[in-house]
């Protein structure tokens, strides 16, 4: 009798660990698939524009299902280049500056951008697939999106004189 109760204890236990796993998955696959279309939208914004606004910035922060890193990694097509690839550089801190002070951050036609997302924490299902899988990047913020692409456009300049 006290066997049968133990097994049937161990039964529950196990449906409840297995449907908390289950549930975890499903609210992470979901996150991060938000997280990839915002950011995708966000990146083709950009694009199109060619700058970041203050309003574009906040209203792709407020799509945000969970806590997330931004930053920007920009190729200016006029800078210094090396063996005729332009410079890389991470321009996160120059663009958030220029958000916060004039409201924009303004690009030129073949610059190229690319918005970086990451996680701030990674979920109970990151880290258990990780630990299943044995596959760890070692890195506590998890990368969720990398979208961007090749500046189309100046509109930025209609900004200073509506």
């Amino acid at each position: 009798m006290v066997g049968r109760r133990l097994l049937y204890f161990m039964e529950i236990l196990l449906l409840l660990t297995l449907f908390a796993f289950f549930t975890s998955f499903v609210i992470t696959t979901n996150q991060n698939d938000v997280i990839v279309d915002a950011t995708e939208n966000f990146a083709e914004l950009i694009r199109y524009k060619g700058a970041v606004t203050e309003t574009m910035y906040e209203d792709f922060l407020n799509q945000m299902p969970t806590t997330v890193k931004v930053s920007f990694v920009v190729d200016k097509d006029t800078i210094l280049e090396v063996e005729d690839e332009p410079l890389s550089q991470d321009y996160s801190q120059e663009v958030l500056e220029a958000i916060d002070s004039i409201g924009y951050y303004a690009m030129n036609v073949g610059d190229q951008i690319k918005v970086i997302v990451r996680k701030t924490s990674p979920t109970l299902f990151d880290k258990v697939t990780e630990m299943l899988t044995g596959n760890s990047s070692g890195d506590p913020q998890p990368i969720i999106a990398i979208k961007g692409g090749l500046v189309l456009n100046e509109q930025y300049h209609l900004l200073g004189e509506g």
